[in-house]
């Protein structure tokens, strides 16, 4: 004969505690830039527009967690900076803006939320060009020069760039915050 099997439905249900995790991107300015994070489930992106640009795509990832310790990274993107992550426990956050990452020590019952802040960056260069009329401004028909030892600073003095011109005239510094830069030229010799 043949043995029939009602297995039914059934229900497992967990009183293991939990917490609650939720990653925020807020970019200044907003932007449908899409930047991609790592976390203990996978990649994600995350984007912060002004309107919702419709990729779908939201500035919030939220995990409901068992308690214990879970790491967050933002991937560099070029053109931004990342400035600050701040969470709503901060004793539960250990935070590494070097690494743009993130480590959560989570209990349970915890609800946090931490958001990573951008900014958009910003290019300097610096130009060195022949002052034929030595009126010390850059005229249409005055050649760039190259080969000029340039030095770009921040506010506080530290050194962002430093080479030598290249045949437009110019070093760059990329990627760097918004703010106030000065150059230093030494004539080649």
């Amino acid at each position: 004969g043949r043995s029939i099997c009602d297995r039914g439905a059934y229900e497992i249900q967990s009183n293991s505690p939990r917490a609650t995790v939720t990653i925020v991107k807020d970019a200044r300015p907003q932007n449908t830039r899409n930047f991609r994070f790592y976390g203990p489930f996978g990649e994600f992106r995350l984007d912060n527009p002004a309107v919702d640009d419709k990729d779908g795509v939201n500035e919030r990832m939220s995990y409901v967690v068992v308690p214990g310790s879970y790491g967050f990274s933002e991937l560099q993107t070029d053109g931004w900076r990342l400035t600050d992550v701040l969470c709503s426990q901060p004793e539960r956050a250990t935070v590494n803006l070097q690494q743009h990452s993130l480590i959560l020590s989570l209990q349970a019952g915890d609800n946090v939320t931490c958001t990573f802040f951008n900014k958009q960056a910003v290019t300097v260069y610096a130009r060195a060009y022949w002052d034929k009329n030595a009126n010390r401004r850059y005229d249409v028909n005055e050649a760039w020069k190259s080969g000029v030892w340039t030095e770009i600073f921040d506010s506080k003095g530290k050194s962002v760039a430093a080479n030598f011109n290249d045949s437009n005239g110019q070093v760059g510094a990329f990627n760097l915050a918004r703010g106030n830069y000065s150059d230093c030229q030494s004539a080649p010799s």
